[in-house]
């Protein structure tokens, strides 16, 4: 099946696989920032106090001159809010760009098997069942389309 895979990708697929590939890496990098700063939001809200005890709190806090221990923490607390939508927008992003190749290219693999099979001798054509040309132009574009969408799942979660 790998031997097959570069029969049936050209050089846009393999592009537009690298961008996958680096898209995949940016959105684990913002899943982790995202994991990352959770925990020191909750401890900040449960405990306001580490604002005046903590460097980088207080460095945050002077730095942009807050009045209120509350009112920073609010600030912070949207700002977490709009950093996960914005990840949640590169997630979507990403999902709709793999399942786009992926129907693409099934669609691409289901055109090229019909033109082959269009192209075919009378004869030949006879010979031949319907019903496993039938599951060849649909089912078989589909388990390879699927396997590269699985395996750029695959990647992306690790």
């Amino acid at each position: 099946m790998i031997i097959n895979t570069k029969r049936h990708l050209n050089k846009k697929d393999y592009k537009l696989l690298l961008r996958l590939v680096l898209l995949s890496i940016l959105i684990s990098i913002v899943e982790l920032v995202g994991i990352s700063v959770v925990v020191p939001f909750l401890t900040l809200a449960l405990n306001p106090e580490l604002l005046i005890s903590n460097y980088y709190y207080a460095t945050l806090y002077d730095f942009f001159s807050f009045d209120s221990e509350i009112f920073f923490i609010i600030v912070l607390g949207c700002f977490l809010i709009g950093f996960y939508l914005l990840r949640a927008i590169v997630n979507v992003f990403f999902n709709y760009k793999v399942a786009k190749f992926h129907y693409g290219k099934n669609r691409d693999l289901s055109v090229e098997l019909f033109k082959k099979y269009l192209g075919m001798r009378y004869l030949e054509y006879t010979e031949l069942n319907s019903t496993y040309l039938i599951k060849t132009i649909v089912v078989e574009a589909e388990n390879f389309t699927s396997l590269l969408e699985t395996l750029m799942m695959i990647f992306s979660e690790l």
